[in-house]
């Protein structure tokens, strides 16, 4: 079958707008039918503004709570031997870039007031890969790390995602690479991570990456998550919870145990 005739449910759920879910939503949540809801994250309405997940406005909280805290901040370092490839740094920028264009949320800025704060997505531009060079300094590549690891972001006013390419002496260079929690966790940072060494690696061949945008982004996940909450799911998913554990079982007993054995 084909058309709209033969789309699955979650298909023509996913087609509706935000507004037009939320009503239906809303109304399967007030007749108990919540169960019918699909399994599905469906793409936003538009490439504007989006509300902050539940998970970000935590962090967005801690970091207000703790100004300039590094603990936000996910970092890593790739260190490359020159003696065996020299490591061009425009290679290394354009590879980020392509990265960074395939995924919205590492390009995000947070903007407005709590209870009210939003995600927006400025146009993709080129990577700027920072560089520093150590040579004469009498600076460790740990203490540049460290440096580098503690440097503050600001959420709204600055890219979320940054990297220093690091000329440690004539024989070694490194990639410093640094990202806020609020637009990745470790899970998401290793998937960065391998989309990178293989856009490099096929620059470095001379072939074109293999990578795609993928279909659904975190913007459309967070989007997905207001709406859930706006139609009352998430508070129906509470209340069978509070049910469910308002009458806790009772110490356990083992059939036959005697006391005082053992």
């Amino acid at each position: 079958m084909t058309g709209a005739a033969g789309a699955s449910m979650a298909e023509r759920f996913s087609a509706l707008s935000g507004e037009q879910r939320v009503r239906l939503m809303r109304r399967l949540v007030e007749s108990g039918q919540a169960g019918l809801i699909p399994a599905v994250v469906p793409p936003r309405d538009g490439d504007g503004p989006v509300r902050l997940s539940p998970a970000q406005e935590d962090l967005w909280v801690y970091e207000s709570l703790y100004p300039g805290t590094p603990a936000l901040n996910l970092c890593c370092a790739y260190h490359f031997d020159e003696t065996v490839e020299p490591v061009d740094p425009d290679r290394l920028e354009t590879a980020l870039t392509l990265v960074r264009a395939h995924h919205d949320v590492l390009r995000a800025r947070i903007g407005g007031e709590p209870g009210a704060l939003s995600v927006t997505f400025p146009p993709e531009e080129r990577f700027l890969l920072e560089r520093e060079d150590l040579r004469g300094t009498g600076t460790t590549i740990a203490e540049a790390f460290e440096t580098f690891r503690r440097r503050p972001f600001d959420l709204a006013g600055e890219p979320l995602m940054r990297a220093r390419f690091v000329t440690v002496d004539d024989r070694r260079t490194t990639l410093m690479l640094s990202l806020h929690h609020v637009i990745a966790d470790w899970w998401s940072f290793d998937v960065l991570q391998a989309e990178f060494a293989e856009a490099h690696r096929a620059m470095r061949a001379g072939t074109a990456p293999t990578l795609t945008r993928p279909r659904i982004q975190y913007a459309d996940f967070a989007s997905w998550q207001g709406e859930l909450e706006d139609s009352g799911v998430f508070e129906a998913r509470l209340a069978f919870w509070r049910r469910y554990l308002a009458g806790p079982p009772g110490p356990l007993s083992v059939p036959g145990a005697r006391a005082g054995v053992g």
